[in-house]
């Protein structure tokens, strides 16, 4: 599936880049990917792709 190729390449860029993965950084990528592109096949793809992480990562709770 496309979805996991584009987290596949997020992931292994944000460890390249900081060493380290998060949600939140891979949710900060995939948002800055969506606003850089203009491709709308791309642009759905990296929806779906956020759409999954961000539905995995627990609300924080006070």
């Amino acid at each position: 599936m496309k979805k996991k190729k584009v987290l596949g390449r997020t992931v292994k860029t944000l460890l390249m880049e900081t060493g380290a993965i998060s949600n939140k950084a891979i949710i900060i990528n995939l948002v800055k990917q969506l606003e850089l592109s203009h491709d709308l096949d791309k642009s759905l793809v990296l929806r779906s792709a956020l759409e999954i992480i961000v539905g995995i990562t627990p609300d924080d709770i006070f």
